[in-house]
């Protein structure tokens, strides 16, 4: 070339760099509109489940192109960008699946104080709690004039033939408790 610019013309170093730059640059874009297609496409979790991936668990309160906004177990927002979503190991706590065993146990209202049917209570919730449930709630029902029965629905977060067993075994003493004479 008899210019004197030989292989090396400015336009083209400077045209090669903004490349390079806008390529680096955008890389985090693309990776995170990816993740954002993987989340949105494979409907691992919508607005209202509960997420946990890596060290963050919470709500998933908005889903952008960008990020995932996630209300944590202290209150706190945090935004995950999408491309870490879509590169970790998540887990919906929402949808997990569990394993609902109900324990009926009735009790005479003529058994005593409430506090004997409230001590009882706590044994039983107690040794159940053993098993590191999911949720336990207690609700009640009046069958009739002499008799309260006590509903126990216990949420286990996988089946477990052993437990409901070993609390059916449990409970037989409160269900058919000895007539004292």
């Amino acid at each position: 070339d008899g210019d004197g610019r030989g292989l090396c013309d400015p336009a083209l170093l400077w045209a090669g760099i903004g490349g390079a730059i806008f390529a680096i640059a955008s890389r985090d874009i693309i990776a995170n509109l990816l993740g954002s297609l993987s989340i949105i496409l494979s409907k691992m979790f919508e607005i209202g489940d509960t997420i946990r991936i890596k060290w963050h668990e919470g709500i998933v309160e908005e889903i952008t192109l960008s990020y995932t906004k996630i209300m944590n177990t202290e209150g706190k927002v945090v935004y995950i960008p999408n491309k870490i979503i879509s590169a970790e190991s998540l887990e919906n706590l929402t949808r997990r699946r569990f394993y609902l065993y109900t324990f009926k146990v009735p009790f005479k209202k003529s058994i005593g104080q409430p506090e004997v049917i409230k001590d009882m209570l706590m044994l039983i919730e107690g040794k159940i709690s053993e098993y590191d449930p999911i949720d336990i709630a207690i609700s009640t029902e009046i069958p009739n004039a002499n008799d309260f029965v006590y509903v126990f629905e216990v949420e286990m977060p996988e089946e477990n033939k052993d437990f409901e067993r070993e609390i059916r075994d449990y409970l037989v003493p409160f269900i058919f408790p000895k007539e004292s004479k």
